[in-house]
């Protein structure tokens, strides 16, 4: 089965570390097997929440939303800030900072770790407001035997 997970964190920056967390432990709390090919994406899955997680602590003014799928090919990772969503949208490509900049490494490597990503403008379900998703792709090397295609929620 694909399996779908909703997380609702705080608006700070402990929230990063946590949600790390909660992606750590879903493979295992499923009873994915040793060896799947889910489980050799996770550990870059992790370092990518960090960034968007991260980045969506930046913005937010209440809370973030994470919501996992993991497909039989692919996880897809979607991080909702419910900001003004008044900052700038980089799809292109990230430059690289400068050698001393404290800031700006997130996205370079969220685009070198996914297969895709981007961001988008949303209405957050924090009574109707705006906000920012930001999604990415981690693509399997090969199928995972234990996801399917028809999609379940989990409980967290």
């Amino acid at each position: 089965m694909c399996i779908v997970v909703n997380w609702v964190f705080p608006c700070t920056p402990s929230s990063v570390p946590l949600a790390r967390r909660h992606i750590r432990a879903a493979l295992p709390s499923w009873h994915v097997p040793e060896g799947d090919p889910a489980g050799e994406v996770w550990e870059d899955l992790e370092l990518v929440v960090g960034e968007l997680a991260g980045n969506a602590t930046r913005f937010c003014q209440g809370r973030i939303e994470m919501k996992l799928e993991v497909h039989h090919d692919h996880a897809r990772l979607e991080v909702l800030d419910d900001g003004a969503g008044t900052e700038s949208l980089h799809l292109t490509s990230p430059s690289v900072p400068g050698a001393d900049a404290e800031s700006g490494r997130g996205l370079i490597i969220v685009s070198a770790l996914a297969s895709s990503w981007g961001a988008e403008r949303t209405t957050t379900s924090v009574a109707g407001g705006s906000g920012t998703k930001v999604w990415a792709e981690m693509a399997f090397r090969s199928v995972s035997p234990h996801f399917t295609r028809g999609c379940e929620f989990a409980a967290v």
